[in-house]
Parts: C-alpha cells; structure tokens; sequence
C-alpha cells in the first residue's frame, strides 16, 4: 500500500539535498494516488520549472489553474 506521508517526507528529503528529479519522482508518485492534491501538484509544476520542464510544468498547472478558478479563487487561479 502506497503511503502518501512517506512520500512526501521523502519529497522533502530530497529537496533539502538538492535532487530535484528525484523529489519530482515522488511528488509524481503522490499525485497519481491523489490527483486532487492540488498543493502537490503546484509543487510539482514548480520543480518542473526549476528542472527547465515547461511543458510539464503547464501540465501541472493547468488542473491547478481550473480548480482555483471553479472555487472562486481567482486570484489564486492566475497565479497558479
């Protein structure tokens, strides 16, 4: 059974260290269990970026971008 806190304490862990393409490798892990964890899936967008993934960054954001939208959220939305 896939444990997301593990996941994400591992994510972080490699943050701190600087391996980006690994802490990507887990918060891609995180958002397949959970596709409705928009924080993560933020997150990843961000490290895409950082990764020079644009491409993949825009996948992320985008479901972001539209959830924040549908809540209301619109400032939220626009910085997603």
């Amino acid at each position: 059974m896939f444990d997301i806190t593990k996941a994400k304490r591992n994510a972080e862990r490699y943050l701190s260290q600087g391996k980006i393409r690994s802490a990507i490798e887990e918060f891609k892990q995180i958002v397949r269990h959970d596709p409705k964890d928009f924080s993560t899936l933020n997150m990843l967008g961000d490290l895409y970026i950082k990764n020079s993934d644009a491409r993949s960054a825009v996948k992320c954001f985008y479901p972001v971008a539209e959830h924040y939208g549908k809540q209301g959220f619109a400032a939220k939305a626009i910085a997603a």
